[in-house]
């Protein structure tokens, strides 16, 4: 019997069959997992050093090429790249397929420790992370003020704005890249500090006294009112 004939003579089958099939096919449809963005992970590790109040050329020859004359001689490395901004280094290294990233990542490690010894002062310690598709921001600012300068830019940013958008529903976490952060310049004249006998050393000391917060225990004060005394404390 062909499947016109059995069409014919028997539909309540047919019904019954093609039923089956389409809600097994939603079933089997609901159950399907897919993801937008798989589980991978290439063999690139990200070098991230900041430098504040750096200039391009400045981070380039002070904090970049250090770092890659450094980390050129990782085994199984095919490149790489590196991006001098202002306030900040960016160095990626990619790999080839076949290795364990984990393991990279711990021989990289042991040579940023080595070249942290050499990089400038005001540098902070550069951070080596791998290149997760899933952890990657979802969305990227960038912010500019013509009419302010970039310390006061800054402060805006941390005091009034990120807070805002920290607040916001679904916000893990913000990076902030670049900007000018405020400080204080000290212009030490030789000749008076050599009249006094100091050096920059006691002018270095002197402000970093000077500016200690510590707890100092508490004052107790009666106050005297119309109507009679009161006790306090301050």
């Amino acid at each position: 019997m062909t499947l016109t004939e059995l069409s014919i003579k028997r539909p309540s089958f047919i019904i019954v069959l093609f039923t089956i099939l389409v809600g097994g096919g939603m079933l089997a449809y609901r159950e399907l997992s897919y993801e937008l963005m798989p589980d991978f992970s290439p063999p690139v590790l990200t070098v991230t050093t900041t430098y504040p109040g750096a200039s391009p050329s400045t981070v380039e020859s002070q904090v970049s090429k250090p770092m890659e004359d450094g980390l050129s001689g990782l085994e199984n490395l095919t490149d790489v790249t590196s991006f001098s901004i202002e306030n900040a280094s960016i160095i990626l290294l990619e790999f080839k397929n076949e290795v364990n990233i984990n393991d990279v990542l711990q021989d990289a490690q042991r040579k940023i420790n080595t070249i942290d010894n050499t990089l400038p002062e005001n540098a902070s310690k550069p951070v080596l992370a791998k290149i997760e598709p899933n952890a990657t921001p979802v969305l990227q600012v960038m912010a500019t003020a013509d009419k302010m300068d970039g310390t006061a830019f800054m402060t805006l940013m941390d005091e009034q704005i990120l807070p805002l958008i920290k607040q916001v529903k679904g916000v893990a976490e913000i990076q902030v890249i670049g900007g000018e952060k405020r400080e204080i310049r000290v212009n030490a004249d030789k000749e008076k500090l050599k009249a006094y006998g100091l050096t920059l050393a006691n002018v270095n000391q002197a402000l970093a006294s000077s500016n200690v917060e510590f707890p100092t225990g508490k004052v107790k004060k009666r106050i005297r009112t119309a109507h009679g005394t009161i006790g306090g404390k301050i």
